[in-house]
């Protein structure tokens, strides 16, 4: 059992015996129906701690948290998956309702169920157990949108590491009909050790420890960035 977050969405994983499928529809559909807000400063402290463990401990993390920010000035990816450690540590109960009141609603969940199961009976369980939920409205729809760009950005972090470089150009979101396309370059030129930019950089120049390209970052539901790094 695991959670993720990414700026797009937050992810619940799960891996239980086939047998076991409709305890996880019981378990879940408990946790929205009948959600439990507890344990902030004990939660307060662990996301404080991880993100001294995972940030401000790692030094190319730290670095790219520092340098990243300039890419967005208006939209929302400007900021980090977790918030940052003010948010961390000022949520109280009334937030976290409000925002699972707003935000986790059954038009806004999808599911994905991977494994030995007949996907007529977990459609029968979905329906008996999901179906209490009450309708809510969807949660309103992002507007805002990341002005024009005049010129390039840049930004110089002094850190005690070894020394990182990311380009990054401006793409459109992954619903464009140009999205496979970045994929497939991403694809030819960061595809681990048999990328061109590994074999190059990495491989014969021997002027890079890595070498990789991302084309979606730092997520792609909205309008983003293909970054080389």
């Amino acid at each position: 059992m695991n959670a993720g977050t990414s700026l797009d969405s937050t992810e619940y994983y799960y891996s239980l015996p086939s047998n076991r499928i409709e305890l996880w529809f019981l378990m879940e559909s408990q946790r929205f129906l009948r959600p439990v807000f507890r344990e902030f400063l004990q939660g307060a402290r662990r996301g404080a701690e991880e993100h001294r463990m995972r940030v401000e401990s790692d030094r190319r993390a730290n670095s790219r948290r520092i340098c990243w920010p300039p890419r967005s000035r208006a939209h929302p990816y400007r900021n980090p998956p977790g918030g940052w450690p003010s948010d961390i540590v000022s949520l109280r109960r009334a937030d976290a309702k409000e925002f699972f009141d707003k935000y986790y609603v059954p038009a806004n969940i999808t599911m994905a169920i991977v494994g030995d199961v007949n996907p007529a009976e977990a459609k029968r369980m979905a329906e008996r157990y999901f179906n209490p939920l009450p309708a809510r409205p969807l949660p309103p729809r992002l507007h805002t949108e990341e002005p024009p760009q005049p010129g390039p950005k840049t930004a110089v972090v002094e850190s005690p590491t070894q020394p990182i470089v990311a380009i990054a150009y401006k793409r459109p979101d992954e619903y464009a009909k140009e999205d496979p396309v970045f994929d497939v370059i991403s694809l030819v030129l960061s595809s681990a050790r048999t990328g061109l930019l590994y074999k190059d950089l990495v491989q014969e120049k021997k002027i890079a420890l890595v070498a990789q390209a991302s084309s979606t970052y730092p997520g792609g539901r909205y309008p983003n960035l293909f970054v080389f790094f």
